[in-house]
């Protein structure tokens, strides 16, 4: 059964996990250290078991959650999927506009959803 706001959640879920376990085998993009890349991994693994089924149902896509610059991943923010800013925080929040994260240090940080023309997928860098 396909949700009211996007696709069904099992099918995105399945081709979000699957990037991500394209991730776990690839090497880190030379602006990332391999730390910040295991980071990443271990943030988008939490964020869609947390999250991912709830995203899906949003509307959220791909490029919303993984979306990173061609060329400067690490560096160009205004190309970043949620994912990538994550950065150890927990997602606590999430509508169809945004999501919200809380650091360790307990401040809340909120992530707009935004076009991105030129991302790509994390899993499609290299």
């Amino acid at each position: 059964m396909q949700s009211v706001l996007g696709p069904a959640p099992v099918e995105v879920l399945r081709d979000w996990s699957e990037g991500l376990r394209r991730l776990d085998v690839a090497r880190p993009p030379p602006d990332f250290s391999p730390e910040q890349w295991r980071q990443l991994i271990g943030d988008g693994e939490t964020c869609l078991a947390a999250w991912g089924r709830e995203a899906a149902r949003l509307g959220w896509s791909g490029l919303d959650l993984f979306g990173a610059h061609p060329i400067a991943p690490a560096a160009r923010y205004d190309l970043m999927g949620l994912v990538p800013l994550i950065r150890g925080h927990e997602v606590v929040a999430m509508d169809v506009k945004r999501a919200t994260t809380r650091a360790r240090s307990g401040n809340l940080l909120t992530y707009l959803r935004r076009p991105m023309a030129g991302a790509v997928l994390l899993w499609e860098l290299a």
